[in-house]
């Protein structure tokens, strides 16, 4: 798949989730998200939660698709999903809403090597998302990485709370190495822990060095 978000703040979620499919743009709205990084790098990210198809559901809210469209295309749309090899399980919860489970693999550092020269990172020599935009882990000098939420813009919150959306969820970093500095709310042994408690809050940062 390609990503979950692609699409003003869908332009943000944490490594490249791939869920952005048929163009469409997919808001966490209820998640429970885990990464973990090893030293080599390996990551492995687990998502489970569900994700709204942002725009045929806002014109849907709005009275521009009928009942029948809107159950067409949404049916369309889990279809597709249900198809990517990352994703374990799909339930289609109500028309353009999804509760997904997915698993993806890989190395942070093949990640930037990948991301060179595209759209996501402007320039910059390493950066990656994860849960497709929502979070960036960027490869600053100095060797360590540094990993922060996506901001949402004002015109973007107000789209979103119009059509009655909101955010909410946890993220869970676990990191083989040294973490500099964070703002989570919870830290057990190597695991970073915080609540998502809307579309702006809270702010996410850590900056760490793999052993």
């Amino acid at each position: 798949m390609r990503k979950f978000l692609r699409c003003g703040f869908l332009v943000g979620l944490f490594f490249l989730l791939p869920l952005l499919l048929l163009g469409g743009c997919f808001l966490p709205v209820d998640f429970e998200e885990r990464v973990e990084i090893r030293a080599s790098g390996d990551f492995e990210e687990t998502f489970a939660g569900v994700l709204v198809e942002f725009d045929p559901y806002e014109k849907m809210k709005n009275g521009q698709l009928s009942a029948e469209e809107a159950a067409r295309r949404s049916r369309e749309t889990f279809q597709a999903i249900a198809k990517d090899p990352g994703v374990k399980a799909v339930k289609e919860v109500s028309p353009f809403r999804y509760r997904v489970e997915y698993l993806r693999k890989g190395n942070v550092f093949e990640e930037f090597k990948r991301m060179k020269g595209s759209s996501l990172n402007e320039g910059e020599p390493g950066v990656m998302s994860f849960m497709a935009d929502l979070f960036f882990l960027r490869g600053p000098a100095g060797g360590a990485l540094l990993l922060e939420r996506k901001r949402t813009g004002p015109g973007d919150l107000d789209r979103f709370r119009r059509v009655g959306l909101e955010m909410k969820g946890t993220l869970s970093l676990r990191v083989q190495g040294q973490v500099i500095e964070h703002n989570a709310q919870a830290v057990a042994g190597q695991e970073y822990r915080w609540t998502i408690r809307s579309l702006i809050e809270p702010p996410v940062r850590v900056l760490f060095r793999l052993n």
